[in-house]
């Protein structure tokens, strides 16, 4: 059995029936995507999700919507004023203030998963990537792909990604240590990131004509979601 059939003999072992994406995947504003992307990087999701809770508490935000529709803009809280609050503040002191996580985005030489939250959205800024309805425009742009990976400790690539799943795309794969230990476990050697995302992706195409809604977003996160219970 090759690795890609071993890959879809260990998906369809999940209850991919009755997947389905969680609440994250529904956000009501763009800067909770930034939030989230980042801070959750090498960490259990609950920390994330407390650092999501505090900043929608400070700014009285509304996390999540109703449905898959994207809000119209003018409910949205956007990039720029997200931005400009955290510069005015100062990044250290809206971290101490706001977020209250002090974690960084590496142990080594790494900076502040806040600095980092306000480097990424100054790049979604330039590329005039503001509301949720921009995002898809956000895809394509190798100029912002290349500012985010200059950013310390996002190199992978890996944050931003999650940063475009959690934005609205179904075609990207986190592919982060807990799926990939999923593909390992299936596969008896180490995955790649790269590896991952090819298997996972060829998967769903295999998996599709019994799963008509599944999608490579969709899978990695029943993935990510079984191999979370098993921690």
């Amino acid at each position: 059995m090759d690795d890609l059939a071993k890959t879809v003999d260990a998906c369809a072992k999940l209850d991919l029936k009755n997947a389905a994406l969680g609440p994250e995947f529904y956000y009501k504003h763009l800067p909770l995507c930034v939030i989230d992307a980042v801070f959750s990087m090498g960490v259990r999701y609950a920390a994330v999700q407390k650092v999501v809770d505090r900043y929608c508490d400070s700014e009285i935000l509304t996390p999540y919507r109703d449905t898959a529709e994207l809000p119209d803009i003018s409910a949205q809280e956007n990039i720029s004023q997200f931005a400009f609050g955290m510069r005015v503040k100062g990044i250290p002191q809206y971290t101490e203030d706001v977020f209250k996580n002090k974690q960084r985005t590496s142990t080594r030489n790494g900076i502040l998963k806040g600095e980092a939250v306000y480097l990424f959205a100054c790049a979604l800024e330039k590329e005039g990537i503001l509301y949720l309805q921009d995002a898809p425009l956000a895809i394509q742009t190798d100029a912002l792909r290349n500012a985010i990976q200059e950013i310390p400790g996002q190199k992978s690539g890996l944050s931003l990604d999650y940063f475009f799943m959690l934005a609205g795309s179904d075609d990207f794969i986190k592919a982060d240590r807990l799926v990939r230990r999923f593909l390992e476990n299936a596969l008896g050697k180490p995955v790649s990131v790269a590896d991952a995302r090819i298997l996972l992706s060829e998967a769903v195409d295999v998996l599709v004509s019994a799963y008509p809604a599944m999608t490579p977003r969709l899978l990695d996160h029943t993935i990510w979601k079984y191999q979370r219970q098993t921690l």
